[in-house]
């Protein structure tokens, strides 16, 4: 079952019946955009929720949405809907009651409609979640079922190896993330908002719950609709964590599992987009397994896992060349930057059908990014830029930001020199230390990867992976994005599967015909990188 299967189709002509359950629909969907709006001006929140309406008015009549539901409903994709929805207004419940009192009742007092206000406080959080929950319910099937035919697709179609690859590894991974988090909480923050392991914001993440809260602060307009694509599984990880309240921070040691899963998995459909199979396969995913960016975000609470998961999504429905709609919206919306595979929609189509692309896609990100209350964040986008802009490295020289980038393409694979720093923060802080010299190993592979670019240009899979190490590039070489505070690792687990592709191929077109040599070679890489990053990683622990 393809994911253009699971699209509702549109009703030419809507019954009376119909059009009822459809206005029903969009009032839901305003309802649940009051319900998300967590700040903002009261212009921006009533621009917003008037928007919502009219996006969910139309995209009902399009699809036929509250019908098409009901048709055949599947009953696990109908059970997770309505726990999920349940579950996400009553938490939305107390942020949307605190936004009330601030931004609503204070328009009301000032307005002098002192009347209104007390209705206001006891009525409007109640009323406004009840009215939300088609709405939430409808969104949370779509992604069930969607999910679910997915998730059927892949097992029917996988291999052994990739399943023992799965259940194994995520075992590992588990076990691993559950035995740390019981030993130490720095990769949660470890009560500081930013800047303990490396420069991430752990702290910042957890304490506002970006993964769940659409307007977190985390959630601005670098990743505008991450909270939109990583709440399904918040939802689900603080179900489980209720279930599991014995074990501390038991609703981010659950998420982290999770998002272990669906790293592991994602590798799985990387592997199936570059066409490897047998045991080519097999190396290739312990590879990606044992690279130090996965090592590092097995355990650091960060977005990036997410934003990389959902790019994986849209390189695999791209290879089977089905609908990318709604996984570019995912993609792109979890972080923006991920909008530079834009082409991946145009491949293969006319110009009027390039249009027509752009268009459908542009509208669909714009309907999410309204319908999930995000207009706000137009409120603070000026300031939010301002603040982005401090990470580019324009105050560093390009040869700091050279040797920067290639001490990034070293770590892409083995582990970095770093060291806990007392100084520069006022808490301890685990960082990079200061590249002063070449590195020669990610030199290297940067220059054998630009000939792997060369040599394969013509695979169509390979070509991307080229696209997005040159992106890297220009995002971490030319713009010097993170070069300021020497923090290039932090963006390794979004680029390094790109350069581990091209390596693997040119590996591959070397040794074409002695495949033997070639396993031996890749094994001994592994059990190289093994060793590297094992100990780089119990330094890290420690």
């Amino acid at each position: 079952m393809s994911i253009r299967q699971t699209q509702p189709t549109a009703s030419p002509a809507p019954k009376r019946g119909s059009v009822l359950s459809t206005v029903a629909f969009a009032l839901s969907g305003a309802a649940m955009t009051l319900l998300l709006s967590q700040g903002g001006s009261l212009l921006f929140i009533s621009a917003g929720v008037a928007l919502a309406f009219l996006a969910c008015l139309i995209a009902a009549f399009r699809f036929s949405l509250p019908e098409c539901l009901l048709r055949k409903p599947a009953p696990l994709s109908l059970a997770l809907g309505v726990v999920l929805a349940g579950y996400t207004a009553l938490l939305y419940r107390a942020e949307f009651t605190r936004m009330a009192n601030e931004v609503i009742v204070g328009f009301l007092t000032k307005a002098h409609l002192v009347s209104l206000v007390n209705i206001v406080r006891a009525a409007l959080p109640d009323i406004v979640c009840i009215l939300a929950l088609f709405a939430l319910f409808t969104w949370f099937y779509l992604l069930s079922d969607a999910a679910a035919r997915f998730v059927h697709r892949w097992i029917a179609s996988s291999c052994r190896a990739e399943r023992l690859y799965l259940l194994i590894g995520s075992a590992i991974a588990v076990v691993a993330i559950v035995l740390v988090y019981s030993q130490t909480t720095a990769f949660l923050g470890g009560g500081m908002p930013y800047d303990v392991v490396y420069t991430t914001d752990s702290g910042n993440l957890v304490s506002t719950n970006s993964f769940f809260f659409v307007n977190a602060y985390e959630n601005d307009i670098r990743q505008p609709l991450f909270a939109v694509f990583s709440m399904p599984f918040a939802v689900v990880s603080m179900l489980l964590g209720k279930l599991l309240f014995f074990v501390p921070n038991a609703y981010m040691t659950v998420l982290t599992c999770v998002q272990a899963v669906l790293l592991l998995f994602g590798f799985t459909l990387f592997a199936r987009v570059l066409g490897l199979d047998g045991t080519d396969r097999v190396l290739f995913l312990l590879l990606l397994a044992v690279s130090y960016p996965t090592l590092l975000f097995l355990f650091t609470v960060e977005q990036y896992v997410f934003s990389v998961f959902w790019v994986f999504v849209l390189l695999y429905v791209w290879h089977e060349r089905e609908c990318r709609v709604l996984p570019f919206v995912a993609a792109s919306g979890s972080l923006l930057t991920s909008g530079g595979l834009l082409p991946l929609l145009l491949e293969g189509k006319s110009a009027k059908e390039r249009a027509r692309a752009l268009l459908s896609g542009g509208l669909a990100f714009l309907a999410v990014f309204v319908v999930f209350a995000r207009v706000p964040l137009l409120n603070r986008a000026l300031q939010n830029a301002k603040d982005i802009a401090s990470f580019a490295g324009e105050a560093v020289s390009l040869p700091n930001r050279a040797l920067q980038f290639f001490a990034f393409v070293s770590a892409c694979f083995a582990r970095p020199a770093a060291a806990v720093d007392f100084a520069t923060y006022t808490h301890a802080s685990y960082q990079l230390l200061p590249v002063t010299g070449m590195r020669w190993l990610g030199f290297a592979l940067f220059a054998l990867a630009l000939i792997s670019a060369a040599l394969n240009w013509r695979d169509r899979s390979l070509r991307v992976c080229s696209i997005w190490a040159a992106f890297s590039v220009l995002l971490l070489l030319v713009i010097g994005w993170g070069a300021s505070e020497n923090g290039m690792v932090l963006y390794t687990l979004y680029f390094f599967w790109a350069y581990v592709a091209l390596l693997y191929a040119l590996l591959k077109r070397v040794l074409r015909v002695n495949q033997r040599l070639r396993y031996v070679v890749v094994a001994t890489v592994i059990c190289i990188l093994v060793f590297i990053n094992a100990f780089g990683m119990l330094d890290l622990f420690r």
